[in-house]
C-alpha cells in the first residue's frame, strides 16, 4: 500500500512539473486567425520581384485581385521592379478616401505566418522565447524576419520622446496553416510577446490581424508614424511612407 501511495505522489509531482513547464512556455495562450482570405496575394513580392513567377500567376488567376494595388502596379510598371514612386502614386489614388493621419498612433508591422508556422519553419515557442530574450541566434531559423525584445525597447524609448500613446499591431498570413486551419500558434505567441511589451510600458495596444493587405497598406500610408519589421511587405510599407514623408520609427 505504501509503495502505491509513493508511486501516486511521484506521478503527481511529475504532472505538476509538466504543467509548470507548459505554463512557462505558453505565457499567453491567445491564438489568432491571421489568414486574410486573399490566398496567395503577395504585394511585396510583386513589387520587389521576389518569388519568381508564382506571385504573378496567383495575381492573374484570382478575380479578387483585379482592382488590387499589386495588379495596378503590375499593369503600369513596364516590368520594372522596385519602382516605389509609381507604387506610392498608385497607393495614393487607391487610398485617397482614407486620410486619418493620426498624430499619437504608431502602426507596428510584424512579419508572421509562414516564417513561424509552416512545415519548413524551424520555429517553436521555446526557441521564440530564447530569441526574444537574445539568448539564441539560430542561423537555420527565420531570424532575418524577427526582432528581439531589446529592439522594441529601443523603439519604445523613441516613441515616448514624441509622446506616442497608441499602438496598432498589423500582422497576417497569405495562406492557411499546415492543417488548413486559421490558427497560427507560433505567430500568435510572438504577437503576444510584442503586444505585452508595449502594454507593460504604458501603451494602448490594438491588434489588427488577418486583414486584406491593401487595407493595411492604406492604414499605414495614411498614418504619420510607422514601425517596420522585416521582409518584402514591410519594405514596401516603409518605402511608401518615406515617399509621402511619414515618420519611420
Amino acid at each position: 500500500m505504501l509503495l502505491v501511495i509513493i508511486f501516486l505522489i511521484i506521478i503527481l509531482i511529475i504532472y505538476l512539473i509538466y504543467c509548470y513547464i507548459q505554463n512557462n512556455n505558453n505565457n499567453n495562450k491567445d491564438e489568432f486567425n491571421l489568414y486574410s482570405s486573399w490566398n496567395g496575394y503577395r504585394l511585396g513580392d510583386i513589387v520587389g520581384g521576389a518569388g519568381g513567377t508564382e506571385p504573378i500567376k496567383q495575381l492573374h488567376n484570382n478575380k479578387l485581385f483585379d482592382n488590387s494595388i499589386a495588379k495596378k502596379y503590375l499593369e503600369q510598371c513596364n516590368n520594372v521592379k522596385g519602382d516605389y514612386k509609381l507604387l506610392t502614386n498608385i497607393v495614393h489614388d487607391h487610398c485617397k478616401s482614407n486620410n486619418q493621419n493620426n498624430q499619437n498612433t504608431c502602426i507596428v508591422h510584424l512579419r508572421t505566418g509562414d516564417i513561424f508556422d509552416s512545415w519548413w519553419s524551424t520555429m517553436n515557442i521555446n526557441k521564440i522565447n530564447k530569441m526574444w530574450n537574445d539568448e539564441l541566434y539560430d542561423t537555420k531559423s527565420m531570424f532575418k524576419y524577427y526582432f528581439s525584445k531589446n529592439h522594441y525597447l529601443q523603439k519604445i524609448d523613441k516613441l515616448n520622446k514624441i509622446n506616442i500613446q497608441n499602438i496598432i499591431i498589423l500582422a497576417g498570413s497569405h495562406y492557411k496553416d499546415d492543417q488548413n486551419k486559421n490558427i497560427f500558434p507560433n505567430s500568435s505567441h510572438y504577437i503576444n510577446l510584442v503586444k505585452n511589451l508595449f502594454q507593460n510600458n504604458g501603451f494602448n495596444v490594438e491588434l489588427r490581424l488577418g486583414n486584406i493587405p491593401d487595407d493595411d497598406v492604406c492604414l499605414v500610408y495614411n498614418n504619420k508614424y510607422f514601425l517596420p519589421s522585416k521582409g518584402q511587405f514591410t519594405k514596401i510599407l516603409t518605402k511608401i511612407c518615406e515617399e509621402k514623408g511619414n515618420i519611420i520609427i
